[in-house]
Order: structure tokens, then C-alpha cells, then sequence
């Protein structure tokens, strides 16, 4: 499956005006350059954030992670059991 083309609009939309940033086509999506790095992209219709192990933790840690499980959870148990 190809890479959301919306999701990636709304990415450049906020990385456009640095200069530093590429494109580049990897794991079947698009990823966000920041000097040769990978920052952020793109997979299908996921978002793909470079944060850090420490960034991750405290993703992990603050209290809008339970809104974004809670909002898993609506969407998950929306869909048709397997």
C-alpha cells in the first residue's frame, strides 16, 4: 500500500518553511529528512515520529496518552469483530 499522500500534505504543511528538510521514499512510505536524518513520515496511513528514548517516555507518561488510548479504544471497538 502506498503512503497516505493527505497525511504527508499535512506534514510538509508544517515543515515547509525549513530548508534543511528532504523527502525521501523508505519502508514503503515517506520519511522527513532533518540533515540526513530521519525526523518524522509517513507508512500507509500511520504517522512516524523520530522522538528519542527519552521523548518516548515522556509520550508515554503524560496524561494525553490516555486520551489516545481511549480514542484507540472507540475506534478499535467500532470496527467488526474478526
Amino acid at each position: 500500500m502506498a503512503y497516505d499522500e493527505k497525511i504527508a500534505d499535512r506534514l510538509r504543511a508544517v515543515i515547509e518553511d525549513d530548508e534543511d528538510f528532504t523527502t525521501r521514499k523508505m519502508f514503503g512510505g515517506l520519511a522527513f529528512m532533518l540533515n540526513g536524518h530521519m525526523c518524522c513520515g509517513v507508512i500507509e496511513d500511520q504517522v512516524v515520529l523520530r522522538l528519542g528514548n527519552e521523548g518516548v517516555e515522556a509520550a508515554l507518561e503524560d496524561p494525553i496518552l490516555e486520551e489516545w488510548i481511549g480514542e484507540a479504544v472507540a475506534f478499535t471497538g467500532a470496527l467488526p469483530a474478526k
